[in-house]
């Protein structure tokens, strides 16, 4: 199957489309969108059927591309912010560490 097969235009927001390809019965494309950060790369990632429909739309996260549905990025966010406010408040205690100070404040994140 060759791209000029048919004439469905690609997404909008597609940067690129990738051949289609017959999956299940269903003759679809991979669409691939904007791409973000150089050390952990992140990119919307999707696919389209021949009626130009966007049948699912995912984001791509790491060299490993790990593939996240809508819901997932939500609690991956979530997850990372608790653990960079996690960390930055465990870098401020040991750069100013008093362990008798702040010996609730820990126990409070080891229990976390």
């Amino acid at each position: 199957m060759n791209s000029d097969e048919y004439s469905v235009p690609p997404p909008l927001d597609a940067t690129s489309v990738g051949p289609w390809e017959k999956n299940d019965g269903q003759i679809e494309r991979h669409l691939f969108g904007t791409r973000r950060g150089d050390q952990v790369p992140v990119q919307i990632v999707g696919i389209q059927d021949l009626s130009g429909a966007v049948v699912a739309r995912m984001i791509r996260v790491g060299a490993e591309q790990v593939e996240l549905d809508i819901a997932d990025v939500h609690e991956l966010i979530w997850t990372l912010a608790d653990a960079c406010n996690e960390a930055d408040r465990l870098t401020h205690l040991s750069s100013d560490f008093d362990r008798d100070v702040y010996a609730d404040l820990l126990r409070d994140v080891d229990s976390a």
